[in-house]
């Protein structure tokens, strides 16, 4: 029971602690789409001036 406990209490923590990771990669993305789309409508502003 003792070995279940604690082997359940591990892979929380792994999952937790795995959580936290992958949502600082999501932010990290998300601000690298951010800035790719600002940076794709500054794009299309000036193909829109040209035309």
């Amino acid at each position: 029971m003792l070995t279940f406990i604690l082997g359940a209490s591990l892979t929380l923590n792994l999952g937790l602690l795995y959580f936290a990771w992958e949502q600082d990669k999501a932010i990290e993305a998300a601000q690298e789409v951010i800035v790719t789309l600002m940076g794709s409508d500054d794009t299309q502003e000036d193909s829109s001036n040209n035309d």
